[in-house]
C-alpha cells in the first residue's frame, strides 16, 4: 500500500501511561506532523494527548468489531486488522500522509503493529516503555473502570503490550526503536540521536519546555519494584528484558501461593489512589466554596462603603429618630 505523500512515517506505540504523549509533544515541536485533529488535553494529560483522532476512531472501530474494549484492554495475542477495514485504513493514511515527516501516536496501535507493518512497510516504529510499577500507579490514579473491577489487569496489560512491542522489535529490528521514556526525560538528545542512527529519521529538536512535575517517577528506594518482582515475576522478567538485563532474571521464581496475595495488594494500592483522588476532589470543592465566601465578604464590604449603603444607614437612623419622637 502506498501513501499519498512521500515523507518518512513514524508510528509511536507503547503501553498506556508510558510517556507516549510527552514524547509526541517533543517530536511535534521538532517537526514531525502528528495530525490536525488531535485529542484535547484532560486531567490525565493537561498538556494534551497528541493522538490523531482519525487513527483513534479507526482503532476503536476495529476493536469493537473484534468485541474488544475500545481502550484496548485485552490479553488476546495476534490481534490483526480485519480485511474489511483495510480500505478505511487506506483512506485514513491518504488523509494524513505528508511530503514531510509525519506519523501518529495511539497506544492501541501496539495491538496492531504487525498489521500496520504489512500495510505500511516503509513506516518506522518508536516503541516506548516505562516501568510496570509506574504505569500501574498511573492507571490507578486515573481511575479506569476496567482496573477497579480487576486490579491485576493493570499489570497483565502492561506485560501484554510490552511483550507485543518486544516481539515486533525482534521480528523487524531494522524498522523499530525501543526506548525507556525515563531515558528520554533525563536526556532528550538520546531520542533524536536514536531516531537518526537507528531509523534514519532526522528531526530538529526544539527547546525543552517539559515540566518535570507533570511526569511522576518512582524513587529508587521505592518498595514497588520489589512488589512487582515478588507477586508478578513474569512482568518483572519482561522489564529486565526490555532493559537488556535478562541475566538478572535467573533468580526470579514463580510462587503460586503468592498469586491471591498479590491481587489483594493491588486492591489496596488501587483503593489508596482512589481515596486520594476523592480527597483531592473534596479539597478542590472546599477551596471553591472558600473562594466564593471570600468574594461574598468582599462584595458585602464594597456595598457597605457604597453610597447606597450610606443612604440606607441614614434611613435607619431617621426611622429610629421618628420612633423616639
Amino acid at each position: 500500500m502506498k501513501a499519498k505523500g512521500h515523507g518518512p512515517i513514524l508510528i509511536l506505540a507503547g503501553m498506556h501511561r508510558s510517556g507516549t504523549s510527552f514524547v509526541s509533544s517533543r517530536l511535534q515541536d521538532a517537526g514531525l506532523d502528528m495530525g490536525e485533529r488531535l485529542l484535547p488535553g484532560a486531567d490525565a494529560n493537561i498538556k494534551g494527548f497528541f493522538e490523531n483522532m482519525d487513527f483513534v476512531e479507526l482503532h476503536e472501530s476495529i476493536l469493537a468489531s473484534l468485541e474488544i474494549d475500545k481502550r484496548g484492554w485485552t490479553l488476546k495475542r495476534d490481534v490483526t486488522i480485519p480485511k474489511e477495514f483495510e480500505s478505511r485504513c487506506q483512506e485514513v493514511i491518504n488523509k494524513n500522509s505528508k511530503d514531510t515527516a509525519w506519523g501518529w501516536k495511539d497506544p492501541r496501535t501496539t495491538l496492531f503493529l504487525e498489521s500496520w507493518h504489512q500495510l505500511l512497510p516503509q513506516a518506522k516504529v518508536l516503541f516506548l516503555y516505562r516501568s510496570p510499577w509506574e504505569v500501574v500507579d498511573s492507571l490507578f490514579r486515573r481511575g479506569d473502570k476496567a482496573f477497579q473491577e480487576d486490579p491485576s489487569m493493570a499489570v497483565k496489560s502492561w506485560e501484554h503490550y510490552n511483550r507485543v512491542g518486544l516481539e515486533f522489535n525482534k521480528q523487524h529490528p531494522e524498522s523499530c526503536l525501543i526506548m525507556n521514556v525515563s531515558d528520554v526525560i533525563k536526556n532528550p538528545s538520546v531520542l533524536f540521536e536514536g531516531l537518526q542512527s537507528k531509523l534514519d529519521l532526522t528531526l530538529r529538536p526544539a527547546s525543552n519546555t517539559f515540566d518535570q512535575k507533570l511526569f511522576r517517577e518512582e524513587p529508587d528506594n521505592s518498595s514497588r519494584p520489589k512488589l512487582i518482582r515478588t507477586f508478578f515475576p513474569s512482568a518483572f522478567r519482561l522489564w529486565l528484558e526490555l532493559q537488556g538485563k535478562q541475566s538478572e532474571a535467573v533468580d526470579i521464581k514463580e510462587d503460586p501461593d503468592l498469586t491471591s496475595l498479590g491481587h489483594d495488594v493491588l486492591v489496596d494500592w488501587m483503593e489508596m489512589r482512589k481515596a486520594q483522588k476523592e480527597v483531592s476532589k473534596t479539597n478542590q470543592v472546599l477551596s471553591e466554596v472558600r473562594n466564593e465566601l471570600f468574594h461574598s465578604k468582599e462584595d458585602l464590604q464594597y456595598l457597605k462603603r457604597s453610597r447606597v449603603w450610606q443612604v440606607r444607614d441614614r434611613l435607619v437612623s431617621f426611622r429610629a429618630l421618628l420612633k423616639r419622637s
